[in-house]
């Protein structure tokens, strides 16, 4: 099933048709605490969020009890948004987003989902919907298609001992130039 065009800007998803790995049944999801904190959204509003990689996009954790993928974009001027992929064909009435107070920032978590699914943000304002890419996903289909896919990461990284070795022999402050000196 394709998604509905709804302006002549907007981005219809594709490769609905091509295979991935299916999620939860389609419906409502139950309701979760949100996955950012008070401090997360504060931070971000005030633009000081030095790690809001790790909290906006799609991040594969277990919450409350339940594995899953939250999901969180900022969409300022948005009246809706919802998560949409094949896991629930592509239909923005499902998986809707609420927003976090006024920090323009919407988050879910989807229970059952994993790494694979293809997924984009509907994103209504007004009377128009528009299918968009996740800004902050970590891995995205290869052109013509647009879809960002659910990632997570199995690499080990094995520098632990070296940048422990490295922060000992000098200070932050050694290894820095100010570009204003």
């Amino acid at each position: 099933m394709s998604p509905k065009k709804s302006s002549a800007k907007s981005e219809k998803p594709n490769s609905t048709s091509r295979k991935r790995a299916t999620g939860p049944a389609a419906g409502s999801t139950p309701e979760f605490s949100p996955t950012l904190g008070d401090i997360d959204v504060h931070l971000f509003a005030e633009g000081r969020h030095e790690r809001i990689y790790e909290k906006l996009g799609s991040h594969c954790l277990t919450h409350e009890g339940k594995r899953g993928v939250s999901f969180a974009v900022w969409a300022p001027n948005a009246n809706r948004v919802s998560v949409v992929g094949n896991f629930n064909r592509w239909d923005s009435s499902q998986h809707q987003m609420r927003p976090l107070g006024s920090s323009g920032v919407w988050e879910t978590f989807i229970p059952g989902l994993r790494a694979g699914e293809l997924y984009k943000y509907a994103i209504r304002r007004g009377h128009h919907e528009f299918f968009k890419a996740d800004p902050y996903a970590s891995l995205m289909e290869a052109p013509p298609e647009t879809s960002s896919i659910v990632f997570k990461s199995t690499h080990k990284f094995r520098d632990r001992g070296s940048v422990a070795r490295s922060d000992t022999r000098t200070t932050r402050c050694e290894r820095c130039v100010d570009p204003v000196e």
